[in-house]
């Protein structure tokens, strides 16, 4: 079970993007940026990028899958799912749909999607210093 707890987790958080961005939200936001409005408009770039991460962490996971933690496969499956998430937005419609507002913060609209991948990097990020 160990070795498909990468894609398992991958395609619960794109399922759970999928399904939250269709049918939850109230209020749509169309982003055609990245994070906090980044590189607004460079849809392409945006596109190529994500491509690029989702080869890298998969090929990345194959090579490496026997030596990563679980944690770690945790870690990468959730980006994985996050990324693909947001890429297909893009592919799709030209932009990502964002629909978490918090009113009482200032801080921008983002998507399951955005949480998946911050939190994936955030246990990759633990796992690298306990490990040190």
């Amino acid at each position: 079970m160990n070795k498909f707890l990468v894609p398992a987790t991958a395609f619960l958080a794109f399922f759970i993007d999928r399904v939250t961005k269709l049918y939850l939200p109230v209020t749509k936001y169309f982003n055609t940026g990245a994070a906090f409005g980044i590189l607004h408009g460079q849809i392409l770039f945006l596109t190529v990028f994500a491509v690029i991460v989702l080869i890298v962490l998969v090929i990345y996971t194959i090579r490496e899958n026997r030596n990563l933690t679980p944690a770690q496969k945790l870690g990468i499956g959730m980006i994985i799912g996050g990324t693909a998430g947001n890429l297909l937005d893009r592919v799709l419609y030209g932009y990502v749909i964002d629909f978490i507002d918090l009113p009482f913060v200032d801080f921008p609209v983002f998507n399951m999607a955005d949480v998946s991948i911050n939190i994936g990097a955030a246990i990759l990020l633990i796992t690298l210093l306990v490990r040190k």
